[in-house]
């Protein structure tokens, strides 16, 4: 708590209202029981929070966050994403910096790409699949052997199987994905069925390839 205050207190935010905006957000997340402990003496996860609400607490016009997700789990990383939509959209502007592709996809409106230093991409992520994304297929089918049923479909371009029975088909480009759909066999048994352009992580792996980039 002492050092939140004294930070918000650098911020240009009286003692009482510091003290009142850190009660707060240690209730966001669960942390009252943690105010006076020292962040050497918190869970990575926990620390993680302390340092976003530091970050946050003067109410800032910028905020730039660096693999803020790191160590957390799945219903604080909810909590997380939640306040950082309620930030934007009262008019903040965040610069997110992380390898957690999936997470970005959720949250970001511009997309920037670097490897080793370079620029790869600048843009929406609606922009960027556009440009280098395929539709991806994933299948769940009925039975194992059924995956010879689709193996050897023209439009596909590589098929990745990711469990039992499940598999991911990436479509070739400029390919119709409603082509796909009607190309499957008419006896193809399979229980879920999900079609989407390429993810984020999978275009960036491309493109860093593409660019020579590969380690």
């Amino acid at each position: 708590m002492n050092i939140l205050q004294f930070l918000a207190e650098l911020k240009g935010i009286d003692r009482s209202e510091a003290i009142a905006r850190a009660n707060k957000w240690l209730q966001k997340f669960d942390l009252v029981s943690k105010a006076h402990r020292k962040v050497e003496e918190l869970s990575k996860g926990m620390a993680q929070k302390i340092q976003f609400i530091a970050t946050v607490l003067h109410e800032p016009e910028y905020v730039i966050l660096d693999e803020p997700f790191s160590g957390l789990d799945p219903v604080s990383q909810d909590i997380f994403k939640a306040e950082l939509r309620a930030l934007a959209d009262a008019g903040a502007t965040i610069l997110l910096s992380s390898h957690q592709m999936n997470i970005l996809e959720e949250l970001c409106d511009e997309i920037f790409l670097i490897n080793n230093g370079k620029e790869l991409f600048q843009g929406s992520l609606s922009q960027l699949q556009d440009k280098y994304g395929n539709f991806v297929l994933k299948l769940k089918l009925e039975q194992e052997e059924q995956a010879q049923m689709i193996a050897d479909l023209p439009i596909v371009s590589s098929i990745k199987q990711l469990a039992k029975n499940k598999l991911e088909l990436i479509l070739k480009d400029g390919i119709d994905p409603r082509q796909l759909l009607l190309d499957l066999p008419k006896d193809l048994g399979f229980t879920e069925l999900n079609l989407a352009k390429t993810g984020l992580h999978e275009i960036f792996v491309k493109i860093a390839r593409e660019a020579g980039n590969e380690k």
